[in-house]
C-alpha cells in the first residue's frame, strides 16, 4: 500500500539547491506589463460573472421540484405474474392507457409545464407495446427515444435493490416483496394539479 508523504521543504538538502527566488536571485519569468495585467482581470471578471448567471439560470430553469413532494410512509408490492396489463388484448389496451392520469402527463409548476416522469415511463411502455403488437412495420421515431429514454432513467435511478435468483445463472424469482414509496401520492397530487390548473385557464 502506498503512503501519501506531506510536501518537503524547499530547503531539504536532499531536494538539491533552492530556487532562485530563494538565492536572492531574480527568476526567469518577465514581470506582467500593467495593460496586460489590467486585461487578464477584466477577463476574469466576465468570466466570472457569467459562470455565475449561468449557475443561477441553471439552479432557476432545471429546479428539481420532487422535493416538494412528500411521499409519506413506503408501501409494500408483491411482484409476481399477473392476468392484468397483457401484451394484446381489449383490456390491455384500458389498462395500459390508466397508468397515465385522465388529464395525461402533463403538470404546471409556477406557470410552467412539466412531465412528469413515472406517467413519461409509463406511456413509454404502452408505445413500445403498441408497436410490438401493431402490424409489421419499421420501427418508430417515438418508439426508439422511449426505448433510450426508459434505459437512461433506469440507469439514472440505479436501484440497488438484491433480487433473490434461482441459480447460479441469474434465473430470476417472479415471486417476491419489496418496499417501494407510494406511487398513489404521485397520482394524486398529478391530479389535484391538473384539476386547480384547469380552473385557473379556463
Amino acid at each position: 500500500m502506498s503512503h501519501v508523504v506531506g510536501p518537503r521543504s524547499t530547503l531539504d538538502p536532499g531536494l538539491g539547491p533552492p530556487p532562485l527566488s530563494l538565492r536572492g536571485e531574480s527568476t526567469l519569468t518577465p514581470p506582467i506589463s500593467s495593460p496586460t495585467a489590467r486585461m487578464i482581470k477584466q477577463i476574469l471578471l466576465v468570466a466570472t460573472t457569467l459562470l455565475l448567471c449561468l449557475t443561477v439560470l441553471t439552479a432557476t430553469l432545471g429546479r428539481d421540484h420532487r422535493s416538494r413532494l412528500r411521499y409519506g410512509s413506503p408501501v409494500a408490492m408483491h411482484f409476481s405474474a399477473t392476468s392484468h396489463y397483457q401484451f394484446n388484448s381489449p383490456e390491455a389496451d384500458v389498462e395500459y392507457r390508466n397508468l397515465v392520469p385522465a388529464g395525461g402527463h402533463v403538470v404546471h409548476v409556477e406557470g410552467r409545464p412539466y412531465t412528469v416522469a413515472l406517467f413519461h415511463q409509463m406511456k413509454c411502455l404502452d408505445i413500445i407495446r403498441q408497436q410490438c403488437v401493431g402490424r409489421p412495420q419499421d420501427i418508430s421515431p417515438l418508439t426508439r427515444h422511449c426505448l433510450l429514454y426508459l434505459r437512461q432513467t433506469i440507469i439514472c435511478q440505479s436501484n440497488p435493490r438484491l433480487e433473490s435468483v434461482r441459480n447460479t445463472v441469474g434465473s430470476a424469482n417472479r415471486r417476491y416483496d419489496a418496499v417501494c414509496r407510494d406511487w398513489t401520492v404521485v397520482y394524486g397530487e398529478a391530479e389535484r394539479n391538473q384539476h386547480e390548473f384547469s380552473l385557473v385557464s379556463a
